[in-house]
């Protein structure tokens, strides 16, 4: 199990100038899975709304349009009532496009609120106890923290709670706290913090300054532990000798839905061939199952013919 920390500049990054974009957060929701869990402290929520407005205000002062500096010989230019006409329309549309993002950042209906929200759904309450842990650990001096704030060090004490042993964690944060004081490269982490990592979780801690940096160079690795799993439920499907195996197995399968033309056929002859699917197959979580598992597949291979056209059969009574 890989455990995956996301600080909250992280989060707040959605709204202002970064290399973190809504569509890696949006690609980040289809790699979470069983073998990987994001863990969301309740203190890194009410960080990320306590400051989310002082962040977008921040960005929106960023967000101006450069107005032409344009000396009387260009105006005389016959052309010049093109070039004053084009400003004129892009003022207007860039004051209308400012309006609207406006009214929706009032709203929290932008598409980074929406996004971020869900993720957030999944947060755990911090119990009181790791607060005061976390005050002790500032008090003695050790990392994380700054500026008479505990929230790094909450953040890592919940860590420490949540991740098992042997388990290795990913932190994604911008924040120099976390980092190495001796080189000036983004990828070590403060030395204190790596070992007692590894002295009370007998595992790794890696640390990335944006998403992106962490889906370059561990988005493969994660997608492989997806196929691997994927490639593990198949066959237990293929050795299934019960109906309660059967269902449970199907009810992992469903959390996936990109199969490639291979899968798909494994499953479809696992259909036919395998009495215990063959059985149920009118239930409805298997029915459902391979339903959506053929629709929009062009196959025609005989397994995929097979299972399509017992899907398109009457039920028999």
């Amino acid at each position: 199990m890989y455990y995956l920390f996301i600080d909250t500049n992280i989060w707040l990054s959605l709204f202002h100038l970064s290399e973190n974009d809504w569509e890696q957060f949006s690609m980040l929701e289809n790699v979470l899975s069983d073998e990987i869990k994001l863990l969301i402290p309740k203190q890194v929520v009410d960080e990320f709304y306590r400051n989310r407005d002082s962040k977008i205000a921040d960005a929106l002062s960023k967000f101006k349009l450069i107005k032409l500096q344009i000396p009387n010989i260009i105006k005389q230019h016959e052309k010049y009532d093109e070039l004053y006409n084009l400003q004129k329309e892009l003022s207007n549309k860039f004051e209308e496009i400012k309006d609207l993002v406006i009214q929706d950042i009032k709203d929290r209906n932008t598409k980074a609120d929406k996004l971020i929200s869900k993720f957030f759904e999944s947060s755990t309450e911090v119990p009181e106890e790791l607060v005061l842990k976390a005050r002790l650990r500032y008090i003695k001096g050790n990392p994380p923290g700054k500026n008479n704030s505990y929230g790094d060090a909450i953040n890592w004490e919940f860590l420490l709670r949540e991740v098992p042993k042997d388990n290795p964690l990913f932190i994604i944060t911008d924040d120099k706290d976390y980092y190495s004081k001796l080189t000036n490269n983004t990828d070590e982490i403060n030395l204190f913090l790596k070992e007692e990592w590894k002295a009370k979780k007998n595992s790794d801690v890696f640390i990335f300054p944006s998403l992106k940096s962490f889906f370059d160079q561990h988005l493969q690795k994660i997608v492989l532990i997806d196929e691997n799993k994927k490639e593990e439920l198949i066959d237990a499907l293929k050795q299934s000798g019960a109906f309660s195996i059967t269902h449970l197995l199907i009810a992992e399968l469903e959390k996936y839905t990109d199969w490639n033309n291979e899968q798909i056929q494994r499953l479809c002859q696992i259909c036919k061939e395998n009495s215990q699917v063959y059985a149920i197959f009118r239930d409805e979580d298997v029915y459902n199952f391979y339903s959506n598992l053929l629709d929009g597949c062009s196959s025609d291979n005989e397994f995929v013919k097979y299972v399509r056209k017992r899907l398109q059969a009457p039920i028999q009574t």
